[in-house]
């Protein structure tokens, strides 16, 4: 079976400058398994439960950035203590990690005072997530792709070391009806939620982002 860079020998030195480069854009887009729920009060605060996981050698850049890193949650216990003490309105109510050979496992929960506090918590820049409110409705937006073009390198790269990866988000608010693009709602209206493989968000050729309003 021919590897990917290769043809029937040795790759060429621009075949490896693409695949390098696929990779890195692949590990700065955060290539990891996530499953949030958040639950959100009549009063806006709330609670964040998450399961985090990714591949062992990505852990590194929990420490290139702060208070935060670059990942979109951090795997240090203090380094999510420093995003927390650089934001009011969230605490820390659970955490746990299990390091398996290949992979890190992360498992915690939060409270927060508002959803704002929660979005500048999760992404301090907020290049990735923002929140209005405007005219009695509140709308939560989620970039989940960038949608950059990916060679053929590197969306090979992520077929093979990301397909058991999904990313899947919940968001529920009591006696309010929610609507969510893309993704599902419930019957009742007041919880909506997005699942997709990760390797496939990679592999998105246009922006994608998960917008949720109530």
């Amino acid at each position: 079976m021919t590897r990917p860079g290769r043809s029937g020998g040795a790759p060429t030195r621009r075949a490896l400058a693409g695949t390098a480069l696929g990779s890195l854009v692949l590990i700065l887009t955060a290539c990891v398994g996530l499953n949030a729920e958040a639950v959100v009060s009549p009063d806006g605060s709330g609670r964040l439960a998450v399961q985090y996981s990714l591949p062992r050698y990505l852990s590194v850049l929990d420490s290139m950035a702060d208070p935060g890193g670059t990942l979109p949650f951090p795997v240090e216990r203090e380094t999510l203590d420093r995003r927390a003490l650089a934001t009011p309105g969230v605490t820390v109510t659970r955490w746990s990690r299990e390091d398996l050979p290949d992979e890190i496992r992360v498992s915690a929960e939060l409270r927060f005072t508002g959803i704002q506090p929660l979005v500048e918590f999760l992404d301090p820049g907020e290049s990735r997530l923002s929140y209005a409110e405007e005219g009695g409705r509140r709308r939560l937006r989620v970039v989940l792709a960038d949608g950059i073009p990916r060679t053929r390198d590197a969306t090979t790269w992520a077929d093979l070391q990301y397909d058991a990866y999904e990313v899947s988000l919940s968001l529920s608010i009591p006696n309010r009806t929610l609507s969510s693009s893309p993704g599902t709602v419930t019957s009742s209206g007041s919880t909506a939620r997005y699942s997709a493989k990760t390797a496939d968000l990679l592999k998105q050729s246009a922006p994608l982002a998960w917008v949720v309003s109530w």
